[in-house]
């Protein structure tokens, strides 16, 4: 537990959390809009020594309220505010919530009813010089309050994930994704990538009736986006019968790793309702 405890207090310091102390920061309270039933500028709070503005949005029925700052007191520029709640960045929210903005280098900021249709809309403003960087903004960015749970997204996966299946690649498990598909017929695939590492190839007919069905297929490898040229790496062979609703066979696990592969189907003898399908299993 001490180690633990030591660890989360070192990893607060590398996120530039300084320790601020949040009772000696400065804040002051407005009233922005109130209970206005029309679109409306409302007031303006000046945030000249504040870094952040906190927001208390009520829209009773059909509204748009704009969040906007200004550097000169007279242009508004639309901002974009964070939801407490969400993480969800808006410049005009439509429904009632708690947003933070970030008005460091501003003089003047609001927050205009730009929009009205019924009911009253009512925004309360807290501008505060309290620090809302370090750990805490970054344990916001990655945890979802509202579902308990990460905010995880392809974008902040670590090394080693699998943006087709979905799938975080770290010890164990296989993934499988369709490379050729739908083949009725004697044909050559086009190219496909497949990701990097130890793999296998599966050729699969599956069909609901006792038709004859076969097929021979070979795999190629390619270090360009070409069905030209390439190298055999092994062919698949499903004999053929009219018994076996079901035939499959795989190639053996290959390492080697091309940039590109492609497939040619030299034999397929079945209907259209039994097509030819290759999986690669990583």
């Amino acid at each position: 537990m001490q180690r633990l405890l030591i660890g989360w207090i070192l990893f607060g310091l590398s996120l530039g959390f300084t320790g601020q102390s949040w009772a000696g920061a400065e804040y002051q309270e407005f009233v922005l809009q109130n209970a206005v039933v029309a679109t409306a500028n409302g007031a303006s709070m000046p945030v000249t020594k504040y870094t952040t503005v906190a927001l208390d949005v009520t829209i009773a029925t059909t509204a748009t309220v704009t969040f906007e700052g200004s550097v000169s007191g007279d242009a508004w520029t639309s901002i974009a505010c964070t939801a407490i709640n969400t993480g969800v960045t808006t410049t005009a929210p439509t429904a009632t919530g708690l947003y933070q903005c970030n008005v460091a280098g501003l003089s003047a900021f609001r927050a205009r009813v730009s929009s009205w249709t019924a009911g009253a809309v009512t925004v309360y403003a807290r501008a505060t010089t309290a620090e809302t960087g370090g750990i805490f903004a970054f344990l916001a960015s990655v945890f979802d309050y509202v579902n308990t749970a990460l905010r995880v997204t392809l974008a902040t996966l670590i090394s080693g994930e699998d943006p087709t299946n979905n799938l975080l690649m770290t010890s164990g498990g296989v993934a499988r994704m369709t490379t050729f598909s739908s083949v009725t017929s004697a044909t050559t695939s086009s190219v496909s990538a497949v990701p990097m590492g130890a793999k296998t190839f599966v050729a699969q007919i599956i069909n609901a009736t006792s038709e004859t069905k076969a097929a021979t297929l070979t795999i190629y490898g390619n270090l360009i986006s070409s069905t030209t040229g390439g190298i055999a790496l092994c062919i698949i062979t499903l004999p053929s019968t009219a018994t076996t609703l079901q035939l499959q066979d795989s190639c053996p696990i290959t390492s080697v790793n091309f940039l590109y592969y492609f497939y040619t189907a030299t034999v397929y003898t079945s209907a259209s309702s039994a097509p030819l399908t290759v999986y690669a299993s990583y």
